[in-house]
């Protein structure tokens, strides 16, 4: 059986809003949209496998995502689940360390609202 392609989608709120690209400039919305569509050309296993994407080590399930189109690039946070890679959030800046910790308890708790509004994901 063949593996089917990545899947990803964007946080929303409860009231479907999204302020993932709240503060990118109109070119650089275009290049995030478009370089989703290309991760999605991947299967799960072949993107895992790129240098798009590395797990945050201290918290199963999370993703750091790399978005290579500037400079310093954005970097995401996302979730795993059933095949579907969810985009809690999105700054700009190096990956280290400091920069990803800052973020990662907003993304915790997107996480856990999405949940509460998803139940047949888990």
């Amino acid at each position: 059986m063949e593996e089917p392609n990545l899947e990803i989608e964007l946080y929303v709120d409860e009231v479907g809003k999204s302020d993932l690209m709240d503060n990118m400039p109109a070119l650089d919305r275009s290049r995030f949209i478009k370089k989703n569509e290309d991760f999605e050309k991947f299967t799960l296993f072949q993107f895992l496998k790129s240098n798009h994407i590395e797990s945050v080590k201290e918290h199963k399930g999370f993703f750091e995502l790399k978005y290579h189109f500037s400079s310093p690039p954005y970097r995401a946070v996302a979730f795993l689940c059933r095949g579907i890679l969810l985009i809690l959030l999105v700054f700009k800046g190096s990956g280290s360390d400091g920069k990803l910790k800052k973020h990662i308890g907003q993304a915790i708790n997107r996480l856990e609202n999405w949940k509460s509004r998803n139940k047949n994901y888990f």
